[in-house]
C-alpha cells in the first residue's frame, strides 16, 4: 500500500514525477494509451511512491506532438489522491492520484533524456487506420484521383503508372506508354479534393484535353490538385484560363533535382520531361499569378537539401519528400539505379542525418511522403511528433517572401501573350 498517499485520501495538491513511457491497458471496447510516472513527490519534496501510471489525456498529448514530452521530462501536476480496487480478483485496494490536471515540464533528468520513447499507442493505431483506409500514396494528397489521357511522354524510368499499366495489360512497352492516348473516365467527383492528374502529365498534345477536364471537374464544386512536371507554356495558359478560380486550385509540382544534374536526370530518369530551370520557373509563375503552390521531391534525386532553398520562398502551402519506390523499376530502371548507386541515397542512415536540415530550410511546410516514414520504422504522425522520437530538435522556418497583390492583367497583357516569358522567369532569384 501507498502509506504516504493514505495520508492524504481526498486530497487535490500539486505533485511532481519523472516521465518515463507510454503503455496500455485493455478499456471496455478498445485498447487504452497510459504513460507512467516514476519518482512521484509531493509540493515538500517527499516521495510517495516509486511509480503511478495514468491515463494519455489531452494535456499530455499536446506536450508530446509539440515536442516537448520526452524521457526525463519532469512533470508538475494537480491530482486528487483516491481509493481504488486492485489484484487479479479486486480483492485488494489501494491509493493513486487521479484526474491529473494542469500539468507543465518544469525540468529533466538528464541520465533518462538520452533514452528513446516509443510513440503513444493512439498515434500507431492512427497509422493503422491509415493504412487501412488507404490514406496513403496518392491517398496522402486527395480523395480521388482523375485522369484524361493514358500514357505519359515524359517516360520516366521510375514511374509507377507505367508499371500498373505493364501489370494490368494496359500497355505491352514502353514507346506505347510514351505515346498519350485520350481516354474518358468513367466516374466525375462532386465536391472532393481532387488530385489531376496522377497518371500522366500536362502536355502540349494533352493541354486542350486536360483543360477540357479542369473545367469540368471545376464545375462539379471540387478542388483541384494539379500535379505535374510542369511545362510553363501549358500552365501558363492554364493560369490564366482558371485565375478566377485560384482559391480552388493548388498546383503541386514535381522538381527531382537541381540544372547542374539536369543531364543525369534527363538522360538516366526523366529523359522526355521539362527540364528543372523550366519548372522553377514555372512555380514561380504560378506563384506570382496568385495561385496556391506545393513542391513534390518523391523521388528526390539529389540531396532535397539543394533543392528546397531554390523553391521554399515560392511554396505557398507544402514541399514533400519522398524516396524512390524500387517496386516500380523496369529492368532499364533497375540497371541505372545499381549503376548510379542510388541506394545509399534512399538509406535509412542518409535520411535520418539529412532530416534536420530539410526540417530546418523547409520549416512547417515538410512533409514525409508514407514511404519515408516507412523506411525510418516510424508511424506517419505530424512531423513535430516525429523529430523528437528521431532525436531531433524542431526548428521551424517561418519566414515566407511576400507575394505582391497583383490582378490578372499585371501578369499577362492579353488571352494570348503573356507579359513575362519563361526566359525571364527563370531569371528571378
Amino acid at each position: 500500500m501507498r502509506k504516504e498517499l493514505a495520508k492524504k485520501d481526498g486530497k487535490r495538491e500539486i505533485f511532481y514525477g519523472t516521465f518515463e513511457r507510454f503503455g496500455k491497458k485493455n478499456g471496455y471496447k478498445h485498447t487504452e494509451t497510459t504513460y507512467i510516472l516514476i519518482n512521484v513527490e509531493d509540493s515538500e519534496g517527499n516521495p510517495v511512491t516509486d511509480h503511478l501510471w495514468f491515463n494519455y489525456t489531452k494535456e499530455i498529448r499536446d506536450l508530446w506532438e509539440a515536442g516537448k514530452l520526452r524521457p526525463g521530462a519532469i512533470l508538475e501536476f494537480h491530482g486528487r489522491v483516491a481509493e481504488y480496487v486492485k489484484g487479479y480478483e479486486k480483492d485488494e485496494f489501494d491509493y493513486k492520484l487521479s484526474h491529473p490536471t494542469k500539468i507543465k515540464i518544469i525540468g529533466c533528468d538528464p541520465e533518462m533524456m538520452r533514452e528513446q520513447c516509443d510513440p503513444p499507442m493512439d498515434a500507431i493505431q492512427e497509422f493503422d487506420e491509415i493504412k487501412k483506409t488507404g490514406t496513403i500514396g496518392t491517398k496522402e494528397w486527395a480523395d480521388v484521383n482523375y485522369n484524361c489521357m493514358k500514357g505519359c511522354s515524359n517516360g520516366c524510368r521510375y514511374c509507377y503508372a507505367f508499371k500498373m499499366a505493364l501489370r494490368f495489360k494496359r500497355v505491352s512497352e514502353y514507346d506505347q506508354w510514351i505515346n498519350e492516348e485520350t481516354t474518358t473516365p468513367a466516374d466525375i467527383p462532386k465536391n472532393k479534393r481532387v488530385m489531376f492528374p496522377s497518371s500522366h502529365d500536362i502536355t502540349s498534345n494533352s493541354l486542350e484535353k486536360c483543360i477540357e477536364s479542369i473545367r469540368l471537374l471545376l464545375s462539379r464544386n471540387n478542388t483541384l490538385l494539379i500535379v505535374s512536371k510542369p511545362r510553363f507554356v501549358c500552365i501558363e495558359k492554364i493560369c490564366k484560363e482558371f485565375i478566377d478560380f485560384s482559391n480552388q486550385i493548388e498546383f503541386r509540382f514535381t522538381i527531382t533535382g537541381l540544372d547542374e544534374g539536369d543531364k543525369f536526370i534527363k538522360d538516366c530518369w526523366e529523359p522526355f520531361a521539362p527540364n528543372i530551370s523550366e519548372r522553377i520557373a514555372t512555380l514561380k509563375m504560378a506563384y506570382r499569378c496568385g495561385f496556391k503552390t506545393s513542391v513534390s521531391m518523391e523521388p528526390y534525386l539529389v540531396n532535397p537539401n539543394e533543392i528546397i532553398p531554390k523553391v521554399i520562398d515560392y511554396v505557398t502551402e507544402t514541399i514533400w519528400i519522398g524516396i524512390m519506390n524500387t517496386t516500380n523499376l523496369t529492368k532499364m530502371g533497375w540497371d541505372l539505379y545499381k549503376k548510379d548507386g542510388m541506394e545509399a541515397l534512399y538509406s535509412k542512415e542518409f535520411v535520418k542525418s539529412n532530416l534536420p536540415s530539410w526540417q530546418k530550410l523547409a520549416g512547417e511546410k515538410l512533409r514525409l511522403k508514407d514511404s519515408v516514414q516507412h523506411l525510418l520504422g516510424i508511424p506517419q504522425i505530424p512531423l513535430k511528433v516525429v523529430l523528437p522520437i528521431l532525436e531531433i530538435k524542431p526548428e521551424f522556418r517561418i519566414t515566407q517572401t511576400p507575394r505582391l497583390p497583383i490582378e490578372a492583367d499585371d501578369v499577362f497583357t492579353s488571352k494570348k501573350k503573356p507579359a513575362m516569358t519563361l526566359d525571364s522567369f527563370m531569371k528571378v532569384k
